[in-house]
């Protein structure tokens, strides 16, 4: 016990190291501060108890759709 075969090491334990996320782009703006959301992570405050159609933005591709 204890001794490992050359090259191999016993897997890491805790958490995975912070992975850098890509950037998404946002998908809702309040017309008020002109504040946008991507639509991920906590609602934010202007957002909540809204119609969130109403705060779309315009020209983004619908789901699904792809740049082919």
């Amino acid at each position: 016990m204890g001794s490992y075969r050359k090259g191999y090491f016993p897997p890491k334990r805790g958490r995975p190291s912070a992975t850098v996320k890509p950037q998404v782009a946002p998908k809702y703006q309040d017309p008020k501060t002109g504040k946008t959301w991507s639509g991920r992570g906590l609602t934010p405050d202007w957002i909540k108890g809204k119609n969130r159609d109403r705060l779309l933005i315009k020209g983004r591709a619908p789901l699904g759709a792809c740049n082919t």
